[in-house]
């Protein structure tokens, strides 16, 4: 649906496709869906909108849904919102992605990214019966910001597109029957955000940064998986327990890149380089720790 003011509008009957679940037990940020063909969102100083209009159902975009559909949201605004990356293709240590001629640019299919968005978790506050815009990717951040709101419900953790709790909350029962259009703002960590500034990445508005190790990948089924951290000492840490397992050739320090989001999602969408296949997002290790055990 593509209206004329420039919003992007979901039913809540596109978004009621059960969720693709994982073997670990985190939050997911986005899940293979199916949803009707959509506008991309123009290049606008805000976040995605999303609309509870619907002509047959009056109860209104749900709050699960809301923040079910933040991910799928993200993911048809990447080109909007994401420059023209570089032509060079990325160098990630000995796991490089450089171009090889038997090599094919291919495009991540939609369930193919929204999958690889699954192990970041996410966080975000009800009060006064709405749902807050702003989606946290702090848990320790969305909680102070509870504390500051009047009436805010704890942050809630969104786990295969169901709020995993004994009992919904009265406050988050009115919310799913008042919730109505938001613009959807993603918040990385303060602490992301200011080790980011002290490199060359040009974040842009609603974006996030992602830090990238120098030869350090993860074992796997399907080869060598270079991590996205979104947080730089979580990066450090890693990089540490390599040398320690038996890597003492590697160099004293780590040689940290900063990349974002929005960027690594449109190398995705568009298949503009190779080896993104190689990939993997991580969220931050306290904050994957608490999505489990507020699922649970």
């Amino acid at each position: 649906i593509c209206p004329t003011d420039g919003h992007v509008q979901i039913s809540p009957r596109a978004l009621t496709k059960a969720s693709r679940y994982t073997s670990r037990p985190i939050a997911h940020l986005s899940d293979a869906l199916h949803t009707p063909q959509l506008c991309k969102t123009p290049a606008l100083n805000t976040a995605f909108s999303l609309s509870n209009r619907s002509d047959n159902d009056n109860r209104g975009l749900g709050i699960v849904t809301a923040i079910f559909a933040c991910g799928v949201l993200l993911f048809f605004a990447v080109s909007a919102f994401a420059p023209p990356l570089e032509e060079q293709p990325w160098k990630l240590g000995r796991y490089s992605t450089r171009w090889r001629s038997d090599e094919k640019l291919r495009e991540f299919s939609r369930a193919k990214i929204q999958l690889k968005l699954s192990n970041l978790p996410v966080f975000y506050l009800v009060s006064d019966r709405k749902m807050n815009e702003k989606i946290f990717f702090s848990f320790s951040e969305a909680e102070a910001v509870s504390k500051e709101v009047p009436g805010a419900t704890s942050p809630l953790i969104l786990k295969h597109g169901k709020i995993q709790s004994a009992s919904t909350p009265q406050k988050i029962l009115q919310a799913q029957e008042s919730l109505s259009e938001l613009s959807f703002t993603l918040v990385p960590s303060t602490t992301a955000l200011k080790d980011a500034k002290a490199t060359e990445v040009n974040l842009k508005e609603n974006d996030v940064p992602l830090f990238v190790v120098d030869r350090l990948a993860f074992a796997s089924n399907k080869g060598p998986q270079v991590p996205l951290f979104l947080e730089r000492n979580d990066a450090i840490i890693s990089y540490n327990r390599l040398r320690e397992s038996g890597a003492n050739t590697l160099p004293a320090e780590p040689n940290i890149r900063t990349t974002s989001l929005l960027d690594v999602l449109d190398s995705m969408e568009r298949g503009t380089k190779p080896g993104v296949t190689q990939l993997q997002f991580y969220g931050n290790a306290d904050d994957v720790l608490k999505a489990d055990e507020m699922s649970t």
